[in-house]
């Protein structure tokens, strides 16, 4: 096989050395955007014909899950996969089907609005787990910026947590950053609001 890269992943190979014989293929590192090395020993198979027709048969299938997705380093970190924010978006309309109408306009409207955000930071196509608190916290102060109420403020504030809850629930983020982000009370801003 040749060693193509792809944008995720380098495919499996199979090395037959003097030191044993191993699997090594890459697949990209969701936290640092790298690809990161991944060795699989078979020197525990003692005859050696039967270690590389094992082996090649691994590589088949190792390539095979790849083709489909499968990154052992996500698998790790906890995700159930790495989406983009545009992705999360998508998967979080779907969850809200058969809502109320006027809830659903809201919440169209608000997803519009973050729509609106990421693509204007150039932030759709970043995986949705890079969202964390400092971002979370410019959003809302993007939101502010446009004059809204503060009950409006505090229900963007309560929408943007269920969905980042969503996102951390199907494992496609660690955390939701919008915990840390402050409502209005009693006609003062929250901490976050005036940074």
């Amino acid at each position: 096989m040749s060693s193509q890269i792809f944008v995720d992943f380098k495919p499996a190979e199979l090395h037959d050395t003097s030191s044993g014989t191993i699997i090594v293929f890459y697949v990209k590192d969701p936290v640092t955007g790298v690809l990161a090395r991944q060795r699989i020993k078979l020197n525990h198979i003692h005859d050696k014909r039967e270690r590389l027709k094992y082996g090649r048969m691994q590589v088949q299938q190792i390539n095979k899950q790849l083709y489909e997705g499968w990154n052992p380093v996500v698998e790790k970190s906890g995700f159930s996969k790495i989406v983009s924010i545009t992705e999360a978006v998508k998967l979080y309309k779907k969850s809200y089907a058969g809502i109320r109408p006027d809830s659903l306009r809201s919440y169209d409207s608000m997803m519009k609005s973050f729509n609106e955000f990421c693509t204007l930071y150039n932030m759709s196509d970043k995986p949705i787990y890079e969202f964390g608190r400092q971002t979370a916290q410019q959003y809302m102060l993007h939101v502010e910026d446009r004059g809204i109420s503060a009950k409006t403020y505090n229900n963007y504030v309560r929408f943007m947590g269920q969905f980042l809850n969503f996102c951390v629930d199907k494992g496609l983020a660690k955390e939701n950053p919008f915990q840390s982000v402050g409502r209005y009370m009693s006609g003062v801003p929250p901490v976050s609001a005036r940074l």
